[in-house]
């Protein structure tokens, strides 16, 4: 980007949340107001709460920054939502303080006292959208809780699938939409790509499953659009017949930093030149902050982008911090563009970017999230899932049916917010644990707690199951993967013979974790303690533990009480410098569910641990189902001879 724009980043202590983004006209900020009240953390971090949720995003024309606690001295405010949350952290509400006429609420009216716990659906899917001005029936406390008279609405009837039936839509066996509304228009091809959609308009893939033709409902016989794709599967160029090519060029995080559109003053004669540079934030992967623009090498018009907590565009502005646009969506992404002035108008610059930071086709109405299309009408991806079932059974299904809460940038996995990693020094000391639901129960974000002297990290991991759950018995398997090798142990060098010697597999390898002397136990057990470990040289089974009680084996401590399925694990190795890996499932042993022996899903987590250093925790992300290398490495497991001496097998889960 040329002459690029002034950009500061302020974050809470040493966490990874910004706190202000500071451009020149655009300034977005969650510290409270000079001469305001503490937020609800008693900090003057007055846009999160005490469990670092944002409850008040606030986009202002200038920040004069204080030198202390006092707050800030803010200017005009272009832009400002306030958020309420369920006790899962589900948005209940995003209130719109400019224009209250566009705030949004996330469930249906209240009717009873106490209805905001139930607002989303047990599995904390959404199912009902309101527009409008919101206000409180009183049922919740002071809560924003129902909007009376509705700008938008819209509701959706979801089965054990997450497919939405609701206006007589049906799926088949794949969970592909098999008619909507009576009508049977909706097609996929043998790969499970939707070739003809609600509208009419329909697609052609190549052999890797990739969009490359779009042809619109009124001219069926000749492509619209044609997408072309780089070695790294990025669209580097779409056409349009006889009219505006686009070639892309990206960063190594699949980005676009700059795009040439080239449209001819007639059919294949003369052209014009639009070159569009990109300059995204680092707060979100996908979260834009500018964007220059100039035709032919003329004059460059810079436009910032600001944004609401969902990371959705929700306004444009210019270097002045005039408001140049508005745009709303529905909580799946149908975009609605909208004046400075919140009038209902047509895009004027030519936007693409806008729901969740994804990359709309005008022509389509698709939003581009990498490896997929999502089409927002529906509500569910054009594509299967290419990392498989990694989110479920249902590989259409998009972010577990909660697009206020999770989301999806890679089109291959959904995953939560952007949280802090620490709370601002004045805040308090915890957060919530924001669970990620089946039909089974929950899995609870990992508690990460490093040990001292660098010996490695405490992980507590809770799955919650459910109520409609048959299992009376559950088992878990956890597999892990050591890399980064480096320094020193008490015995001397660290090297791949040592480290091949401590966990019994390739020292870069994924491997399932057993309890051995040397490796600090690993694997899980459950209430009734699995025998998956046994025998392993001549040890022999414990004591099966009895619900309510607490089984150390090997500095694993796991406990059962019918309410979370807890594991408190220290996988250690003092004084090298090693990344651990972990991915953990849950698997149901015994009991009279039609899913008997279903693996759940899981967590993956792990840490790094160098010497005089203290231990860092990696990112954790929630598995809704078996991945590769889980598969990968039950199979070493299988056809090892080390590690198999009188074992049983272990299932063939995984893709």
């Amino acid at each position: 980007m040329s002459s690029a724009p002034s950009r500061r980043l302020h974050r809470t202590g040493t966490g990874r949340t910004i706190v202000r983004e500071i451009r020149p006209g655009s300034v977005l900020t969650l510290v409270k107001a000079s001469g305001a009240s503490n937020g609800d953390a008693g900090d003057m971090y007055a846009g999160l709460d005490r469990f670092g949720r944002v409850v008040n995003q606030q986009w202002v024309t200038a920040d004069t920054l204080s030198s202390g606690t006092g707050g800030d001295t803010l200017g005009t405010t272009t832009e400002q939502f306030e958020y309420g949350y369920d006790e899962d952290s589900n948005v209940l509400y995003q209130d719109n303080m400019v224009h209250s006429a566009d705030s949004e609420l996330f469930h249906a009216n209240s009717t009873t006292s106490g209805d905001d716990s139930t607002a989303y659906d047990p599995l904390n899917r959404l199912t009902n959208f309101r527009r409008g001005t919101l206000s409180s029936s009183g049922n919740n406390g002071s809560t924003l809780d129902k909007v009376t008279s509705a700008s938008g609405s819209n509701s959706w009837s979801l089965d054990a699938l997450g497919n939405d039936t609701s206006g007589g839509t049906a799926f088949n066996s794949k969970n592909q939409i098999s008619s909507r509304g009576g009508s049977t228009s909706i097609t996929y091809d043998d790969d499970g790509n939707m070739t003809e959609d609600q509208d009419g308009n329909t697609y052609t893939y190549d052999a890797w499953n990739r969009m490359v033709y779009a042809y619109l409902s009124d001219n069926p016989d000749n492509p619209n659009q044609y997408y072309s794709y780089n070695a790294d599967n990025e669209r580097p160029g779409l056409s349009v017949c006889n009219g505006v090519t686009t070639t892309s060029y990206y960063s190594t995080q699949w980005q676009v930093l700059e795009e040439d559109a080239t449209t001819p003053s007639s059919p294949c004669v003369g052209a014009t030149t639009t070159v569009s540079t990109y300059l995204w934030s680092e707060a979100y992967i996908d979260e834009l902050v500018a964007r220059d623009s100039s035709v032919d090498g003329g004059s460059v018009t810079r436009i910032f982008a600001q944004q609401d907590a969902n990371h959705d565009i929700t306004s444009l502005v210019n270097s002045s911090g005039t408001v140049l646009e508005r745009f709303i969506y529905d909580p799946y992404g149908v975009r609605t563009v909208l004046s400075a002035s919140w009038a209902s108008t047509t895009d004027s610059y030519n936007w693409v970017y806008g729901f969740q930071g994804g990359r709309l086709d005008p022509l389509t109405g698709l939003i581009n999230f990498r490896n997929r299309d999502l089409n927002p009408t529906l509500g569910v991806w054009m594509e299967q899932d290419p990392a498989g079932y990694v989110n479920g059974a249902n590989m259409y299904e998009f972010v577990d049916d909660s697009p206020t809460f999770y989301s999806d940038p890679d089109g291959l996995d959904a995953v939560p917010p952007t949280v802090p990693t620490s709370q601002p020094t004045t805040g308090p000391s915890t957060r919530p644990s924001t669970p990620h639901l089946n039909k089974w129960g929950s899995f609870l974000t990992p508690n990460l707690t490093p040990l001292p002297n660098n010996a490695g990290m405490t992980a507590v991991l809770k799955f919650k199951p459910s109520s409609n759950c048959g299992c009376d018995e559950y088992a878990a398997i956890q597999i892990s993967r050591v890399s980064k090798i480096g320094g020193y142990n008490p015995g001397g060098l660290l090297d791949t013979r040592y480290l091949s010697d401590i966990i019994g597999a390739d020292a870069d390898g994924w491997h399932v974790d057993i309890p051995t002397p040397q490796n600090q136990g690993d694997l899980f057990i459950n209430n009734q303690v699995t025998d998956w470990a046994y025998p392993y040289y001549g040890m022999n089974p414990p004591t099966p533990a009895t619900p309510g009680a607490k089984y150390i084996w090997h500095n694993s401590q796991v406990s059962w009480d019918k309410t979370f399925f807890a594991l408190n694990d220290t996988p250690q190795l003092p004084g090298a410098s090693l990344e651990f890996q972990y991915e953990t499932y849950f698997v149901c042993t015994k009991g009279t569910d039609a899913d008997h022996g279903v693996l759940y899903g899981g967590i993956s987590w792990g840490f790094d641990t160098s010497s005089n250093k203290p231990s860092t925790p990696l990112p954790s992300t929630f598995l809704g189902g078996p991945s590769p290398n889980l598969a990968a490495a039950i199979a070493a497991w299988n056809n090892s001879r080390k590690n198999n001496k009188g074992r049983m097998p272990l299932p063939k889960y995984g893709t």
